[in-house]
């Protein structure tokens, strides 16, 4: 599994030493993602098809998320939707295309389908009980607000769509794919409804699945016992610092020179 990653991220400690070694694609925002960055995304994603490397390619195409307390990100996102004459929308930010597009294309003999999911947090609004005014949407729940069991659930809608409904230009993927978002605008708009009947489902039909505890104990043991004593001895915290310290540096230096 490869993702198209922030540009910046290249630098985040060792791991965006490993990510770009894994294959994964580091784009520029808007302006800045020039022919230089193209060209290297063009050459990571032909490596895939001369190797015929098995990938899923993960892409998030709104480059951020949305936050509904960032009121400026969201009015940015509809002014551009309305210099390209799209629909309006106000559940999610208009999608970035270009980068999503070098992907469809470049993979496009090595895969068959897209797969399009759309993910809704519980606690985040839609808790509320009876028929309401309005439904006050709050923001998306951090890593410790899972580890303090604020989000006990996660709604997600799985949608499979066959390459060959995909244009094969770069305007058409854009009105395609932001077609796409307005379809989970829509659901969005379904999960945070003043209507009970449909607030807090994602599509029809919904499936519950548990998240047992068989299944996330052993890897909360195994990261334990391998991160505790590295913390616990003088000699391990001396090597563990180390290793961040100046795999740091090397790998920010390295990802500097090589991309």
């Amino acid at each position: 599994m490869r993702y198209v990653l922030k540009d910046g991220l290249k630098y985040m400690p060792l791991y965006g030493f490993y990510f770009g070694l894994h294959g994964c694609l580091y784009v520029k925002r808007s302006n800045k993602f020039n022919e230089r960055n193209i060209n290297r995304c063009k050459r990571q994603l032909a490596s895939f098809e001369h190797h015929k490397t098995p990938v899923w390619m993960v892409i998030f195409p709104e480059g951020t998320r949305y936050n509904p307390e960032k009121k400026e990100a969201l009015e940015l996102s509809q002014d551009f939707a309305r210099s390209k004459d799209l629909s309006i929308l106000h559940n999610v930010l208009s999608p970035r295309y270009r980068a999503t597009n070098l992907c469809i294309q470049g993979l496009r003999k090595h895969y068959d389908a897209i797969y399009d999911v759309t993910i809704a947090y519980g606690g985040t609004g839609e808790e509320v009980e009876g028929q309401v005014s309005k439904v006050t949407r709050q923001k998306a729940p951090s890593i410790p607000d899972y580890l303090m069991g604020q989000c006990s659930q996660v709604h997600i809608h799985l949608k499979r769509r066959p390459v060959e409904d995909v244009p094969e230009d770069e305007t058409g993927v854009h009105k395609w794919l932001h077609g796409i978002f307005e379809e989970k605008d829509k659901l969005l708009e379904e999960f945070y409804s003043n209507d009970p009947n449909k607030r807090g489902r994602l599509g029809d039909n919904p499936r519950v699945s548990k998240l047992s505890l068989s299944k996330t104990v052993p890897a909360v043991l195994f990261s334990c016992g391998i991160g505790i004593p590295m913390l616990l001895t003088q000699p391990c915290r001396q090597i563990y610092w180390k290793i961040w310290m100046f795999g740091t540096l090397f790998c920010s230096l390295y990802m500097r020179v090589t991309t």
